[in-house]
């Protein structure tokens, strides 16, 4: 009579929960005190006075659940994960103990489902016993609302099945106790390193692309960021009486899905796994030569962006970055290429005909693909949004614009088009004269928002010299009239609702005593009104600029005293003068910002008022950058 097929075995199940003891117990000790140890003291740790009964009801909401964030750490959990994989199958690493185990009368789908059963209730089980110990703590304080510890329970669940699928997965590629975790680390950045080698290539040979470009498609594909930045408790603003929200939900079903994948791929791999292979950095043969050409790109990649940018970052400017990039990928790559294959192979003769032949294959394709960049076959330099697509523009110039308008939006895709097509020109002013005192430019970004919520960044640098700021229908000439618009100087400052805001007390204006320290006047509120009234009158005017000058004119003409504003913008207008990497910064319409304006000879009207108000006298004067340099030059500080 043919006997039960088993696949469970309660003896290796047993030999796992006491062997690996202290696994479990510090991820219990961990759950238990981020979750019910936490919550039941931050329920009672802080003032209660002043508040209504329904405001203190949800402010214990608010603290009970902060604990979350913590439990929810992917660092953490993908930390357990893989120490509880390696730990379960740790026989696997040495020859030994491999051909012991695989002699006993067990089946290796008996062995694999147990040992991955093991593994995961070392993480599991806590969760469990966290949550049933905080919905006594919360229903003990009058909380009710366990929709938010069955979504934690959900979320950290299934963060611990991708984690740990992922972990088993990386544990049956190879046979080394070192290279699992490594596997682990590896996959989970290896999509960002293949979009971080991409981009460096993509900055340095294409014209205008930007080094701050978001990954587009596929952040799901880095694990461990997706959870840290999607997966998390979030807080309203400004309101005590609005119930946070626990986002990230909808991705565990693709993670989840993943998790099944990679557990059937696991022992199926098992299940062919040769117990030779124990000690082998790679244990199945075909993985070996996937590993070594990815592993050679990646480090060819690597290493030519980080050469190129530390030592050689003006070949970008003057447009002949081609060839250290190419040199830095090609030795890069060959060196990567054989060393990879002599830590697969555990040792350094490697340099058969077949190996030789692959490198060969290898640099073919490195020229092949730079070339096509270098060469710009796919037009990539000239993939510019159509303006249809464009929700708005965030424009860094000599200051930062939001443009939003149609018309404006056009307008920019024009100026990107006549910028593209002076490319030459402007990198050859660069061979000329980068590095020189005379060499004097600008950096422009732009940051197109799409309608679909995505971006697109180039980043352009253009020279400034009096040449180009006088040349007729020349691009950086047409930039600074478009910077001359009254309206968005009043946006940088005010944000673009300017006409709307509130004027606070806290304004002040900079002074330089005689040891060359800035010192500042307070400027009472009526006095703020009428100066902001007539710094308007100094913008309308179409004299006022805050940075288009040479360096020498800037020099001469821009004071370093500023004239500080202290005002509450309406909600939802945007704060651009925090710079283009906080483009998307939008008041809440209470917190109070200061707009910092920069005085040049220009500002008549506002220099006149400040002479008359008090605030400007012999002792308090203005000074310009030329004026401070030099009396800064002439102190003996030593």
């Amino acid at each position: 009579m043919r006997s039960k097929t088993s696949f469970f075995n309660k003896t290796i199940f047993r030999k796992n929960i006491t062997h690996f003891w202290p696994i479990w117990v510090l991820y219990s000790i961990f759950c238990i005190w981020s979750m019910p140890v936490y919550s039941y003291f931050n329920m009672r740790g802080y003032d209660k006075a002043g508040y209504t009964a329904s405001e203190l009801a949800y402010m214990k909401i608010w603290r009970a659940i902060e604990g979350m964030n913590w439990s929810m750490n992917p660092w953490l959990l993908f930390i357990f994960a893989i120490v509880s994989g390696v730990a379960v199958f740790s026989y696997l690493y040495n020859s030994r103990s491999a051909n012991m185990i695989h002699a006993l009368p067990v089946r290796r789908e008996e062995l694999f489902v147990t040992n991955y059963l093991s593994g995961f209730l070392f993480m599991v089980v806590p969760q469990l016993v966290s949550f049933l110990l905080t919905v006594f703590v919360w229903f003990g304080n009058g909380i009710t609302h366990l929709e938010y510890l069955l979504q934690w329970l959900g979320i950290v669940t299934g963060e611990t099945f991708f984690a740990y699928s992922l972990g088993i997965f990386c544990v049956m590629l190879t046979g080394n106790i070192v290279a699992a975790p490594a596997y682990f680390v590896i996959f989970n950045y290896l999509y960002q390193g293949i979009w971080n080698v991409w981009n460096m290539v993509r900055r340095a040979l294409i014209y205008g692309f930007s080094e701050n470009a978001e990954m587009v498609y596929g952040a799901g594909l880095v694990p461990i960021v997706y959870f840290k930045t999607s997966v998390k408790v979030t807080y309203p603003e400004g309101t005590t009486i609005q119930l946070p929200v626990i986002e990230g939900m909808g991705c565990l079903k693709w993670y989840t899905l993943a998790a099944l994948i990679l557990g059937v791929v696991a022992m199926l791999m098992y299940q062919k796994r040769q117990m030779e292979c124990a000690g082998d950095m790679i244990a199945i043969s075909w993985v070996k030569p996937v590993a070594r050409w990815m592993g050679a790109v990646l480090c060819a990649g690597l290493t030519g962006g980080l050469i190129q940018t530390t030592f050689f970052e003006e070949k970008v400017l003057i447009g002949e970055a081609f060839h250290v990039l190419l040199l830095c990928w090609i030795l890069g790559g060959i060196i990567s290429f054989f060393g990879i294959e002599m830590v697969i192979e555990k040792r350094f003769m490697v340099f058969h005909k077949s190996l030789l032949i692959q490198s060969s294959g290898f640099l073919v394709l490195v020229v092949l693909f730079l070339g096509s960049m270098e060469l710009d076959i796919f037009h990539l330099e000239k993939k510019i949004p159509d303006a249809g697509d464009v929700s708005d523009i965030y424009v860094e110039g000599s200051y930062e614009r939001y443009l939003t308008e149609q018309n404006q939006i056009q307008d920019n895709i024009a100026l990107q088009k006549k910028i593209i097509e002076s490319r030459r020109t402007y990198q050859q002013y660069f061979k000329k004269y980068y590095g020189k005192e005379e060499c004097n430019y600008m950096t422009l970004n732009m940051t197109y928002i799409m309608k679909n919520g995505r971006k697109q960044v180039w980043s352009y640098n253009l020279p400034v010299d009096e040449y180009y700021l006088t040349k007729e229908d020349s691009a950086v000439r047409e930039l600074m009239e478009r910077e001359s618009n009254p309206k968005d100087y009043l946006s940088y400052y005010f944000t673009e609702q300017y006409d709307n805001i509130h004027l606070q007390s806290g304004s002040y204006i900079d002074w330089v005593d005689e040891d060359c320290y800035f010192q500042s006047i307070e400027i009472s509120t009526e006095d703020s009104e009428k100066l902001v009234e007539a710094f308007k009158a100094d913008i309308d005017s179409g004299n006022y600029r805050i940075y288009p000058y040479s360096v020498n004119e800037r020099m001469k003409k821009t004071y370093v005293n500023t004239l500080t504003i202290c005002f509450t913008p309406p909600k939802g207008a945007h704060l651009l003068q925090y710079g283009m990497e906080y483009g998307e910064n939008i008041s809440d319409g209470r917190t109070t910002e200061y707009a910092s304006i920069i005085l040049t000879k220009e500002c008549e009207n506002t220099i006149a008022l400040l002479k008359e108000m008090g605030y400007i006298d012999e002792k308090h004067r203005l000074m310009t950058e030329e004026e401070f340099d030099a009396a800064f030059g002439a102190l003996d500080i030593y």
